[in-house]
């Protein structure tokens, strides 16, 4: 006989999946808080240190480091509701979803890296300024996701994926514009170069599965972990 509940119910590991996914969403920001507390407690050495400054080499690690350093509470407070919204959105769409995030954070970065704060691009190309503003925060990540979400809808042009990303576009399409203009004492070049980048890896993911996929192997390794731990 049929059984008509295995066409009903959705498969349990794609239940386990978006369930682990969610709690990664919550260790991500976690850590960005527990992060923001040790490095507010101490005098922000963290942020000193590793803070993203464009074309100095020795601030390479920023790339990495800077979605987890936020100047204050105010600013850590006001990334922390939209990046919750957005990798809860990521999680609920996609499987994987911290491949997603790490390749927004490093491309962005890389292109923040590369042109941030452009009075300065031609001065800072061969050698480091150290006067060079800083960046730090999760906005280059929120902006990337942003655009991810929206631009993967449109390139997939199937009914979930599109309905996120007029979801999305409702909600931060008008933070999208603004944020990216140039403004005194805002990241806008972290903003820009996180929109791009989110347009980017959708494009790549939708386009080129398979490219993205043997590209990205090497960030299954949680995958691995989880396949090993479960067998007897």
């Amino acid at each position: 006989m049929l059984d008509l509940r295995s066409k009903i119910k959705p498969p349990t590991k794609f239940i386990h999946s978006i369930r682990d996914e969610l709690i990664g969403v919550l260790i991500f920001v976690g850590i960005m808080w527990v992060v923001f507390i040790v490095d507010y407690i101490c005098g922000s050495p963290l942020s000193g240190r590793f803070a993203l400054i464009p074309r100095s080499f020795s601030r390479l690690p920023g790339i990495i480091a800077m979605p987890f350093l936020h100047r204050d509470f105010s600013h850590i407070g006001g990334n922390t509701l939209p990046l919750l919204v957005l990798m809860w959105l990521l999680a609920g769409s996609r499987a994987q979803s911290w491949k997603i995030v790490t390749l927004i954070c490093l491309f962005g970065g890389t292109l923040l890296w590369l042109f941030g704060n452009p009075v300065d691009f031609f001065k800072g190309l061969i050698v480091e300024q150290s006067v060079i503003r800083p960046h730090v925060g999760a906005s280059l990540l929120i902006f990337g996701l942003v655009t991810f979400l929206m631009s993967s809808g449109y390139f997939e042009s199937r009914p979930i994926p599109l309905l996120i990303s007029v979801l999305v576009a409702v909600l931060y399409g008008t933070t999208l514009l603004g944020g990216v203009i140039p403004k005194a004492g805002v990241s806008w070049e972290g903003h820009l170069s996180g929109a791009v980048a989110g347009v980017i890896v959708a494009y790549w993911l939708v386009k080129h599965p398979a490219s993205f996929a043997k590209s990205t192997k090497p960030l299954d390794f949680v995958d691995k972990k989880k396949t090993r731990a479960g067998t007897s």
